[in-house]
């Protein structure tokens, strides 16, 4: 049997099974109140073959509610103050489904809410643990952390600064050259001039220059003098979450002869003089003795994640809190992007150098690079200004 004949039967049979205990009026009452409801068969026993989760709940309430209410054994057994009456007429189809949208509305509702957890815990984890390949993980640092981490330093300082324990190689600093000062102490002081030296292209070192210098980071060293500056900037950097990391500090003049040599001998190994090697070596390497990073007073900045010293740094948190803070803590961008036809170098945003709190101030108040400052303010005469077309990178 098939369709709503074959289902009519059995439930004809069912019911006069129940009209023997519950009389037949009440058979007659059922009757008529099935056969107004045209069901088909599918939709009493869709339940058993649906295996969409939504359409099979949709399913059982369906069947609840033609099965539940007549497959009661006495018409008083059915009714009771917790169950409905099977002579009770049963709910609009309207209103069942408008509960059966609801409460599928209120299914997706909690899967969304639940995927939006779990996606939301699995970025969380992601960014502690690439947070924690870094191995100068500085957002973990606090204001109690970063003040021990201070004193570990500064201990370090001390001991690295001992007459015992300095190299061989370090000598005493040798004594440059006083500028004649201004009469306005505001804007230079005299106590600074060790390091308002100026080296460049058209400034070389002076002869015997040998600054005592310590350990800073990253194998890289910087003058003893400024060493607590440098110190207060990188971990001031870190306390706000940032990466920095020191890439070049002070370097001896072999070191930079052994790079400059190395540049000239891939020129000469490509075909060309020795005259010529040296010229194209020197656009990119500063002839010994021409560079900043002898003095021991400069320092290359990148981040724990880019070690490129290049204009990528630019995009770099890090190196814009440097870049904006700097002065603070004396040093400047020794060469801006708009001051190279005085300069004579590139813009180089990772390149930082240290001329006291004094100097360093008035150069970021007034937009000023060292020469400009040391002609201002130090000197009385015009200080020689390095080829505008220099590309040297000190």
């Amino acid at each position: 049997m098939s369709g709503e004949h074959g289902i009519s039967r059995v439930f004809r049979c069912r019911l006069l099974a129940i009209d023997f205990t519950g009389g037949f009026s009440y058979t007659e009452n059922i009757m008529k109140h099935y056969s107004d409801h045209d069901y088909e068969t599918d939709e009493i026993l869709g339940k058993y073959l649906d295996t969409d989760e939504e359409a099979a709940e949709q399913r059982r309430l369906l069947n609840d509610d033609i099965l539940g209410k007549y497959m009661r054994e006495t018409p008083s057994a059915a009714a009771g103050p917790d169950r409905p009456n099977p002579s009770s007429p049963l709910p609009p189809r309207s209103q069942v489904l408008a509960e059966r949208a609801a409460a599928a509305k209120r299914r997706r509702r909690r899967r969304v809410a639940a995927g939006i957890l779990t996606a939301a815990a699995l970025t969380a984890f992601l960014v502690f643990w690439q947070h924690r390949q870094s191995p100068l993980a500085p957002s973990d640092l606090t204001e109690e952390e970063a003040s021990a981490a201070r004193e570990e330093l500064e201990q370090a300082k001390a001991e690295a600064a001992a007459p015992t324990d300095m190299p061989e190689t370090v000598s005493a600093v040798t004594e440059t050259p006083v500028p004649t000062p201004t009469p306005d102490i505001s804007h230079y002081n005299p106590a600074d001039d060790w390091c308002l030296l100026l080296v460049s292209a058209e400034h070389p070192m002076p002869e015997g220059y040998a600054p005592e210098v310590v350990l800073v980071e990253n194998d890289q060293y910087t003058d003893a003098r400024c060493y607590d500056a440098l110190l207060k900037m990188l971990t001031d950097c870190r306390v706000e979450g940032l990466n920095p990391l020191v890439i070049s500090g002070h370097r001896t003049h072999e070191l930079q002869e052994l790079y400059f040599n190395n540049m000239t001998d891939m020129y000469m190994a490509a075909g060309e003089d020795r005259k010529t090697a040296e010229k194209h070596a020197a656009e990119s390497v500063a002839i010994p003795g021409t560079s900043e990073h002898e003095l021991g007073l400069s320092v290359d900045i990148g981040t724990t994640t880019n070690y490129d010293i290049d204009e990528s740094q630019l995009n770099e948190p890090a190196q814009q809190w440097l870049m904006e803070n700097c002065w603070k803590y004396g040093y400047i961008v020794r060469y801006p992007t708009d001051k190279s036809d005085i300069t004579g170098i590139i813009f180089e945003p990772w390149h930082y150098r240290y001329v006291g709190e004094t100097a360093a101030r008035v150069c970021h108040e007034e937009n000023l690079c060292l020469e400009e400052y040391l002609e201002k303010y130090v000197t009385d005469t015009e200080t020689a200004q390095p080829d505008s077309s220099s590309s040297v990178l000190p």
